[in-house]
Parts: structure tokens; C-alpha cells; sequence
């Protein structure tokens, strides 16, 4: 007959269990930091297929335009979500294609922001984990679906970068990549995946965009007590620390404008001075005397965009 654990035998064994999983754990945060960051987010489908898309006509947003809601499935990094704008008489010619990647909260109506696109295609990503995901969730499952979705991103952005040039209305000598505020801090890493996978990106435009993810979480994170702040950081940093712009920014070719703001209370300092250092010496850099950028800030935005427009005037990218 089995004689009952004792205390102290159970005791122990709880003891034993949790050290085990600590260090399991540990083991897993240092194979984060050291594992290779682009063999981790590398995992692309270049055979996506386009499963449904809604195309509408509407002359309220941005004039006389037709917008399509897509969905691209991906073997490799489940469905793909855009919004394509595109010019009246656009089936019958090759125009050129800007890629956005803007806010968490998109919506067809970010187009209102871009005024006058004129006979150019503009692609809208669609982030596959949305903010009222977070809100409706209980933060245990939420923190894994964050992270599969942050590591999935990059690859995601190439495949639509991939499909778009494969179209017959894409001019692919045309193409560029516009990363902003939240979609800033992908960008570098969205070029990487690109360029290993001979994926054209063109131009890129960081604006408002950072480095080190740590600093970031410190800067943002609205944790009480102030002291657990650099752990959780850390913590949160090293879950998504592959797509961090410190791996990618130094390997960025090609034609790059940065833009930061000298008053910006969500992109510190130190970090949009770290991705400054980072990227080619060759890059362009546009320090604006502005907080960080907001919807709710018309004239900055409209600032930037016309920013943005006349760089890409300049690199012969925009009709």
C-alpha cells in the first residue's frame, strides 16, 4: 500500500518543479538574445495567393479612388490583411507603389491623411494582432499571440511586397517602403527579409522610428512600482528581440530618409539616436523640432507627408 507524500517530501517537490521551470525559462531568454535574428523571422512563402478581396469606388477619402480590402494567404505566416488605393484606369498601365506602415489603428480612412496621391497605388499593411485584441484578453494568452504576431510581421510585409511587384499594375522599378511611428520600428528588419529573398523594397522612410526595443518598453511602459520597469522590459524586449532595429538598421542598403521629432515622449532620445548611428552614413536625417506624431496632429502629419512626397519625388519614385 503507498504511503501518502509528507509534507516536506512535498514540500520539495514543489521546490524541485519550480526551479526546474526557471531555469528552463532562463535558458530560453538567453536563446532569444542569441540566436541568429534574421534566421528567426526568415520563414517566408513566396507562392501567397490572394483568397478574397472587396474592391469599392468612393470620392470622399482622397478623391476619385478605388479601395480594395485584400487577404493573402501565407503558408508560413498565416493571412495576410491590406488596403490597396488605386488611381481611376489603373488595370491598364504600370504605376508606381507605396507601401505604408503606419499606426496600430488603421482604417481605410488613413487615406485622408495622404492628399492629392495622384496615378500612384498605395498599399495600407494591416498588423495581424490589433490593440482591442489586448483590451478584450486576459494578459497570459495575450503575451505568446503579441509575440507570434511581432515575428511574424516582417516576413508578412515581404510576401505582400512580394505579391504586389508580381502584379500587372505594378511598375516594379517604382516601389518603396514607408515605416511610421509603430510601423517605423519594422522597417529595417522588413528590408532585411526583403533583401535576402531578392524581394525589392526601393526607397525606405523611417519616421519616428527608434532602436533597442529595451528602451522603448522603459520609455512607454506604464508599470507600478517604478522599479519593475527595466525587468519587464528587458523581459518584453527579449520576446520580440529578433526583429529589434539593432540587428537590422547596419545592414540597410540603398536610399534611406529618417525622420525624427527633438520633443518625442514615446521614441526617446537615446534610442532615435542609436538607429541615427546605426544606419548608413549615407542616410538622410530630418530632425523636426515636434513631439511624436499623432492622428490627432493634422499639420505634423500633413508635414510629413509632404516630407515623404517630395524625397520620393526626388528618387524618381512617384508619378
Amino acid at each position: 500500500m503507498m504511503q501518502p507524500n509528507t509534507p516536506k517530501k512535498l514540500l520539495f517537490e514543489i521546490l524541485f518543479t519550480l526551479i526546474f521551470l526557471i531555469l528552463v525559462f532562463i535558458v530560453y531568454l538567453l536563446w532569444e538574445r542569441t540566436r541568429d535574428p534574421l534566421k528567426a523571422i526568415n520563414n517566408i512563402d513566396l507562392n501567397v495567393r490572394k483568397v478574397s478581396s472587396q474592391t469599392t469606388l468612393d470620392s470622399l477619402i482622397a478623391g476619385k479612388r478605388y479601395y480594395s480590402d485584400i487577404h493573402i494567404l501565407s503558408e508560413e505566416t498565416d493571412t495576410i490583411k491590406a488596403i490597396i488605393s488605386f488611381p481611376p484606369g489603373y488595370s491598364n498601365r504600370r504605376l508606381p507603389v507605396i507601401t505604408i506602415l503606419g499606426g496600430l489603428r488603421i482604417a481605410r480612412e488613413n487615406f485622408s491623411f495622404i492628399k492629392n496621391p495622384g496615378q500612384n497605388i498605395i498599399i495600407i499593411y494591416i498588423y495581424p494582432y490589433q490593440a482591442e485584441q489586448w483590451q478584450r484578453g486576459f494578459i497570459l494568452s495575450e503575451i505568446p499571440k503579441v509575440r507570434s504576431a511581432i515575428l511574424q510581421t516582417p516576413g508578412q510585409i515581404a510576401e505582400l511586397m512580394h505579391w504586389t511587384q508580381q502584379q500587372e499594375w505594378a511598375d516594379t522599378n517604382k516601389v518603396s517602403l514607408l515605416g511610421y511611428s509603430f510601423g517605423a520600428l519594422f522597417t529595417p528588419a522588413v528590408e532585411q527579409v526583403a533583401a535576402q529573398n531578392h524581394i525589392r523594397t526601393g526607397p525606405l522612410i523611417i519616421s519616428y522610428g527608434g532602436a533597442d526595443f529595451d528602451l522603448l518598453l522603459q520609455q512607454n511602459l506604464k508599470v507600478k512600482p517604478k522599479w519593475l520597469r527595466p525587468l519587464i522590459a528587458w523581459f518584453g524586449s527579449t520576446l520580440i528581440y529578433s526583429v529589434d532595429p539593432i540587428h537590422h538598421a547596419p545592414k540597410m542598403k540603398g536610399n534611406i530618409y529618417l525622420i525624427n521629432g527633438r520633443h518625442d515622449n514615446q521614441i526617446p532620445k537615446d534610442s532615435w539616436q542609436l538607429l541615427h548611428r546605426l544606419a548608413p552614413a549615407t542616410s538622410k536625417i530630418d530632425i523636426l523640432d515636434e513631439g511624436h506624431m499623432h492622428p490627432r496632429k493634422p499639420e505634423l502629419t500633413q508635414k510629413l507627408v509632404d516630407m515623404s512626397r517630395q524625397w520620393l519625388k526626388k528618387q524618381g519614385i512617384l508619378n
